[in-house]
């Protein structure tokens, strides 16, 4: 049987892969918009552990899986001469795994000894794509998260990924600078998602996914009141609504400028509008769409509807 602790987070991408937790929780999780893990202790486990959980779901799912997911928070975290070992591992028992994918901060990537030499390492065994959770642009709105990294951090991070040949996916949060600094949020992450954007090849995979800010509280029916949700009550931070998020999201994309392509979505449950398309290509047929639905000509999703 394949142990899962506690909540489980995967992008939207991987909703059809095998997940294996090789981390629990978050090595920095301090970040004060996430609830994600801050019921989990940090911990890399065992080895053996995560190869036994391999080893079960071969027996569940026989040659069935096709994509893999090491989660939780930043699995980039572990050694490579570990991860190397699961992903051989899992290729070997898997004669159809097309793909593995993990989540990583940019810390995982830059504090390693020879972070290009290890990712070239990771992508020639099989890691196809990583998950970086950049958030903003921004640093004021990053130090205001917590986040314990800057937008340098991000960009650097993001260069060696695609330098190492893997796919990258970055996320972003629209509405995190809040009513007090949300063009900051806009224009500084358009420009950092442009920055990142030029250093692309034509052969790399660039992905930017979009999400907008929900604060997490008990109120809301969530396990744990996060830091974010605390300075909400106290009037210390200012959520958007529906309208302040879109006209941010338009600020961003029209922030966005590239030659070669990045997939961009805001298919993530959070967002009041989903929106797919490429950019450049696509940049004012999704301007249009944004438009359109500030002057209330496209429905929105429902508050109801929306979760993390």
């Amino acid at each position: 049987m394949v142990r899962l602790k506690g909540l489980i987070f995967r992008p939207p991408s991987e909703a059809d892969s095998l997940i294996i937790q090789a981390t629990l929780g978050c090595s920095n999780n301090t970040c004060t918009f996430c609830y994600s893990y801050k019921q989990k202790k940090f911990q890399i486990r065992p080895l053996k552990d995560i190869l036994d959980d391999l080893l079960s779901a071969k027996q569940i799912y026989g040659n069935l899986v096709r994509k893999l997911f090491l989660a939780d928070g930043d699995a980039l975290v572990m050694q490579n001469k570990d991860l190397i070992e699961i992903l051989n591992f899992a290729y070997r028992i898997f004669p159809n795994l097309k793909r593995a994918g993990i989540y990583a901060c940019s810390t995982n990537i830059l504090n390693r000894e020879d972070p290009l030499k290890e990712l070239t390492e990771l992508k020639n065994a099989g890691l196809k794509i990583i998950y970086l959770g950049i958030e903003t642009g921004n640093d004021e709105i990053l130090k205001d998260s917590h986040k314990k990294m800057t937008a340098e951090d991000m960009f650097q991070a993001s260069k060696i990924i695609l330098k190492a040949g893997i796919e990258l996916s970055v996320t972003i949060i629209i509405g995190l600078g809040g009513k007090a600094k949300w063009k900051e949020n806009a224009v500084e992450t358009g420009k950092l998602l442009s920055r990142i954007g030029q250093v692309t090849t034509p052969e790399n995979v660039y992905y930017v996914g979009a999400l907008s800010l929900i604060v997490p509280s008990k109120n809301r029916g969530y396990p744990v009141d996060t830091p974010l949700a605390r300075q909400v009550e106290q009037g210390k931070f200012q959520v958007l609504n529906s309208k302040e998020l879109l006209e941010e999201m338009r600020l961003l994309v029209e922030n966005i400028n590239v030659k070669n392509k990045i997939i961009f979505r805001s298919n993530h449950a959070s967002n009041y509008l989903p929106i797919g398309g490429n950019l450049p290509q696509d940049k004012e047929r999704i301007l249009k769409i944004i438009r359109n639905a500030l002057e209330n000509k496209i429905q929105l999703r429902p508050d109801f509807l929306r979760a993390l």
